[in-house]
């Protein structure tokens, strides 16, 4: 397997991701990786700055919109990609808080008037706030 650069945002706003999953880095960052249905590989995010739970989207620091489909599930080639971006910025260690984020996207679906925001992810990573704007869009 190999590396590439990806298109631009200007390029590829918009991307879908399956086999999804969102990893929690020591400084509380959080990113998606999953397979990429518009190029068929592996896909990392950068960090996440918005999670949307009722339209199933999140969008990056880099301005790219994440549409997840599916529930969390594992992809060899976006496992591949994660650790060699896990390598290349120096990352050692990381959470899967994706059954924390999947649950928060079932409680909406199932209550959509119910009411979530950051506070909700702390019970993930309880000894540092999360930087996400969550939303019910």
């Amino acid at each position: 397997m190999s590396i590439w650069k990806t298109a631009g945002v200007s390029e590829q706003p918009h991307l879908t991701l399956d086999a999804w999953r969102c990893f929690e880095l020591p400084t509380g960052a959080l990113h998606l990786l999953g397979f990429c249905v518009e190029t068929c590989s592996g896909r990392v995010s950068t960090q996440l700055v918005r999670l949307e739970l009722g339209s199933r989207a999140a969008v990056s620091v880099s301005g790219r919109r994440y549409r997840l489909v599916g529930k969390p599930g594992l992809n060899r080639d976006a496992d591949y990609v994660w650790h060699r971006w896990a390598l290349a910025n120096t990352v050692a260690s990381w959470v899967d808080v994706s059954p924390s984020i999947w649950q928060m996207v079932q409680a909406y679906q199932a209550s959509p008037e119910i009411r979530l925001d950051s506070d909700d992810l702390n019970s993930v990573s309880p000894s540092k706030p999360l930087n996400i704007h969550i939303v019910r869009v």
